[in-house]
């Protein structure tokens, strides 16, 4: 399907073409650059800049500025989200990650799941992140993710000749970890985009990339969550037109197979979406079978690799003991100065006035009490961690699968017609502010550096101070 009926200014459209062309070259850079030289961060800074004020600047000025081509998607949120992604150099990890980077070159290079052959778990003891099952070294945390990066892994193996270290293997880290966000995005995009509208798909994915914990968790590092959110907004691209056929749905609840590979919590997301589907009886059938074969072969797989349903997560988080009775952490989960839903995304308070104002047609209304409903149930499941406040994070990172459902439940906002609405006003403020501290949790250092002194995880106090907070921390304002 065309992204639009025409196209403006043909040497406009040349212009563009080209622009988008050098975005894309930008884009895959890293690859090609010697490991000796590190990351190419200020280099990137220029010429991401660039692009983004060539591509970005004409649309500003133009009456009805409108995504009407792939360039236009290129300049307009691929390019500006990659360059936000790769532009801080920080890749944020407590060591969850370690194995999950390893897994495609150790694919690629053996053919095995097998990890110990690369830093750090050729040498004893193993890391966190890893667990011997046997005689071999398996990523303890998900698969799905290190899965998804086989064919990076194949093509940055080759341009380096084979040569892997561990500076080498955190780069290619942070650029498919950025790669993976700039396909989740456009993907969410073009979903939305199909069945809500040009108005909501922009609305909706600038709140998924800038007012969620997305920006701050997923371009930082391949968490479990990295491969589960961009495997979630390809199926929400699959399901979300009303045209789609009973294959397109059925393909989706594949994805969400794949999405639990990444993080068995998906089986929340994979419910709220059959319970969107419904109506389409049919397709929702299509769609909930297809993915409860794939979770069947999932876990089927997993107790052969692990002697657990749930692979390697399953015995981590027994090992840990992971989960409390009753949901200890719910008060922190919504409320906590430095991980709380409702602190660092203000703007969910302001959408019931906004759902009052704003009648939706009934399938809108679905997708957005569907969006909702899945947040609830996340947030139920994450006061129930031990540790609910997700270790050394940025934020709320443990309800960054939830990020596509926040952003869905945004509709009302950007299909409300009356600009100059009180309640309209104040949603926008809050969003801003939630924009602004995912920026600033993302390129101010000092709130990655909150984690470490004291120790977050030994001083869990700290998670309810609002002097010394995380977000106090972010904004510059803290002791």
């Amino acid at each position: 399907m065309p992204l639009a009926e025409e196209e403006p200014g043909r040497a406009w459209a040349r212009v563009k073409l080209l622009l988008a062309l050098v975005a894309c070259a930008h884009a895959i850079w890293p690859l090609f650059r010697d490991p000796a030289l590190g990351w190419p961060l200020a280099p990137a800074r220029r010429l991401g800049l660039f692009v983004v004020l060539a591509g970005f600047l004409p649309y500003a000025f133009r009456r009805k500025a409108a995504v009407r081509s792939g360039a236009d998607l290129v300049l307009l949120i691929a390019s500006p989200l990659y360059l936000l992604a790769i532009g801080n150099g920080l890749t944020l990890t407590s060591g969850d990650n370690l194995a999950t980077r390893a897994l495609g070159p150790s694919i690629v290079q053996r053919g095995t799941l097998d990890v110990s052959a690369y830093p750090p778990f050729d040498v004893p003891p193993l890391e966190y992140a890893a667990m011997r099952v046997g005689a071999r070294v398996l990523p303890a945390f998900p698969l799905g993710t290190g899965l998804l990066t086989v064919p990076y892994a194949a093509v940055a193996v080759t341009l380096s000749r084979g040569r892997l270290d561990a500076a080498l293997l955190a780069r290619w880290e942070k650029h498919v970890a950025a790669l993976f966000g700039v396909a989740a995005a456009l993907l969410f995009f073009l979903g939305v985009r199909r069945r809500f509208g040009e108005r909501a798909a922009v609305g909706c994915t600038f709140t998924l990339v800038l007012a969620t914990p997305f920006l701050s968790s997923v371009t930082q590092a391949l968490w479990a969550t990295t491969g589960e959110v961009l495997l979630t907004c390809a199926v929400l691209a699959l399901v979300l037109p009303e045209e789609g056929s009973l294959l397109r749905h059925a393909a989706a609840g594949l994805a969400m197979g794949g999405a639990f590979l990444c993080r068995p919590t998906a089986a929340i997301p994979i419910l709220a979406i059959g319970w969107a589907l419904l109506p389409r009886r049919r397709k929702a059938l299509a769609f909930l079978l297809s993915s409860g074969v794939a979770i069947v072969a999932v876990s089927a797989w997993m107790f052969v690799l692990y002697n657990h349903p749930l692979g390697g997560y399953g015995l981590l988080n027994v090992r840990v003991g992971a989960w409390r009775l009753g949901l200890p952490g719910l008060p922190g989960v919504l409320f906590s100065p430095s991980r709380g839903l409702l602190v660092f995304f203000p703007y969910l308070l302001l959408l019931p006035p906004l759902l009052m104002r704003r009648r939706l047609d009934v399938g809108a209304a679905r997708w957005v009490g569907s969006s909702l409903g899945c947040l609830v149930l996340l947030v139920f499941l994450v006061s129930g961690y031990a540790k609910w406040w997700g270790g050394h994070s940025l934020g709320p990172r443990l309800l960054t699968e939830a990020a596509p459902f926040l952003a869905l439940a945004t509709i009302p906002a950007w299909r409300e017609k009356s600009a100059r609405s009180g309640s309209r006003a104040a949603f926008l403020v809050a969003l801003a502010f939630a924009s602004l501290t995912q920026l600033l949790l993302t390129y101010n250092l000092a709130a990655a550096q909150w984690n470490d002194v004291p120790e977050v995880d030994e001083n869990p106090a700290r998670l309810w101070s609002v002097r010394s907070s995380q977000l106090s921390a972010a904004w510059g304002i803290g002791p």
